[in-house]
């Protein structure tokens, strides 16, 4: 076990000195969300099955009303351990890295037993090489927990299928069921899981009772619980993290427009070469899928093969966010433990790749890993850089609101809890235009409408300050505006920061936020 002690180790010090940083970094607030949940659940703000957010929208049905969300496992587990030490941020993300620990361990295990132990340490040490998942392995998010469970699941699944026994079974059924409760994109794992009964039974795999009862285990609680979360969502209007968005923009299936755009594919690519992988271990990726292939890969072609139909099924959702990518670190790094693994001894996998020779082998894998450290620490970096005017802002927030009252926030750029959270408050957020002249305009209002459809989410341009009323009938006190890009003196000057200084008392002010008392109406 000394190679998978060299993965965990290279994963720890890659990933553990950033334990630290606060979330105001790159998806901020995807990071924000999840830890409100954390700290609301530690609270006893809310129960696990009814979660809450701190950000609504500025409509008129107010701040009540469970969201629609993934089953969130990962805040409840953090919640528990606020609960012992208290709300630490670095707690939420110690979690994570302890899921991507897990991860390293499946992968180097996978690696070991399809292709042998010199794989699973290269496999392993290109993890810990990867920009996007160092970053995501360790940020405030579901995603590294997702994502260990179900590598979990599909080598629980090779296990039981090789030795047998219920143990590995339960195993995987347990991993899978929990991967796709907090992640309903685990699904991309089913190719694989199916890949490896395939592999193993052939058809006999379909009379097999055990193969059925592992498929109603696995994907019940997915089912139940989904119908139950699209049922607040039926109550409430609310939702972001299920399986369709919320805010105009953030849905996942804006097909065709991706599919049919250059854009999209030039995007994902980059992203392969440069985020996802360095381009040195995507080669080796590449070589290992050249590679001719044996059986025992067949989960390994599964899993990537299911990864790809992710990505273009939910298109939008995957040019969006980066981290819908994060299972294909794992399945990448393992093709190129196996080109490794073969560059360094292709008798031990049986590849004639002898017109490269042993030494030159050696010397190629020892340049990608090398090579590969300078762009993971620059990608690293890129993603940790702080937006520290939202934590300015957040703390004149603190101060000059009232603790416990809603409060509205108009934002300059697209956030939505990240001010909220570390000033500990909720209320309503908006957002205004900011042209190219950095001149501020319109308010960009996202609302509920109750159609006979049901619920959409609607965007409205205001020229007027019209909603701050509304927003007062319903309780706010204050308003907060943010200005992340640009600075008071604009805001001053356009006909929002005007009207609202002709009808509220400015409470404070700085270069980059202001606040208003709405008990205090200067014009009727």
């Amino acid at each position: 076990m000394l190679y998978c002690g060299l993965v965990l180790v290279a994963l720890v010090v890659m990933m553990a000195p950033t334990l630290g940083a606060p979330l105001i970094e790159r998806h901020a607030w995807r990071q924000c969300d999840t830890a409100s949940f954390a700290r609301g659940l530690a609270r006893g703000e809310f129960d696990v099955l009814h979660p809450r957010f701190l950000a609504y929208y500025p409509d008129a049905y107010g701040i009540d009303g469970a969201t629609e969300s993934e089953f969130n496992l990962y805040p409840l587990i953090v919640s528990w351990l606020y609960r012992l030490f208290g709300v630490q941020e670095w707690i939420a993300r110690a979690v994570s890295l302890l899921f991507s620990l897990a991860t390293g361990i499946w992968v180097f295990l996978l690696a070991k037993r399809v292709y042998d132990e010199t794989a699973g340490l290269l496999a392993g040490l290109m993890l810990a090489l990867s920009p996007l998942f160092l970053f995501y392995g360790r940020s405030v998010q579901p995603d590294a927990a997702a994502l260990s469970l179900s590598v979990g699941a599909l080598y629980a699944m090779v296990r039981w299928l090789d030795d047998g026994g219920w143990g590995w079974f339960l195993a995987s059924v347990l991993m899978m069921a929990l991967g796709l409760l907090t992640k309903v994109t685990a699904l991309y794992m089913g190719l694989a899981l199916a890949a490896a009964l395939w592999n193993k039974r052939r058809w006999q795999a379909l009379r097999d009772w055990r193969v059925w009862l592992y498929g109603v285990g696995v994907l019940a609680p997915m089912l139940l619980y989904y119908a139950y979360a699209r049922s607040l969502f039926s109550q409430s209007g609310l939702t972001v993290y299920g399986l369709v968005g919320g805010w105009p923009g953030s849905g996942k299936f804006g097909n065709w427009e991706q599919l049919t755009s250059l854009d999209f594919y030039r995007t994902m690519f980059v992203r392969l070469r440069s985020v996802i992988l360095s381009r040195y271990v995507l080669a080796l990726a590449a070589l290992g899928l050249a590679i001719r292939p044996r059986r025992e890969e067949w989960p390994l072609y599964g899993w990537l093969l299911g990864m790809g139909l992710f990505i273009l099924f939910a298109a939008q959702g995957n040019r969006q966010h980066e981290y819908y990518q994060l299972p294909l670190v794992p399945i990448c790094c393992l093709f190129g433990g196996k080109a490794a693994s073969a560059l360094l001894a292709p008798e031990a996998l049986k590849v004639d790749l002898a017109f490269i020779g042993k030494r030159l082998g050696a010397v190629i894998v020892a340049l990608a890993l090398i090579l590969s450290v300078r762009g993971a620490k620059a990608g690293l970096d890129e993603r940790l850089r702080q937006t520290d005017v939202l934590l300015d802002v957040a703390l004149a927030t603190a101060e000059h609101t009232p603790a416990g009252a809603p409060v509205a926030i108009i934002h300059d750029w697209a956030r939505v809890p990240e001010v909220f959270y570390y000033a500990d408050r909720r209320g309503w957020s908006l957002w205004i235009e900011r042209d190219a002249e950095g001149r501020y305009g319109r308010l960009i209002i996202s609302e509920r409408v109750l159609g006979v459809d049901g619920w959409q989410v609607v965007e409205r341009l205001e020229q007027d300050a019209e909603r701050i009323a509304l927003l007062r009938a319903q309780g706010a006190e204050r308003l907060v505006v943010s200005l992340e890009k640009g600075d008071r003196a604009a805001f001053d000057a356009g006909p929002i920061g005007t009207e609202l200084a002709e009808m509220y008392a400015l409470v404070a002010a700085d270069d980059h936020w202001l606040v208003y008392d709405l008990t205090s109406h200067l014009q009727h």
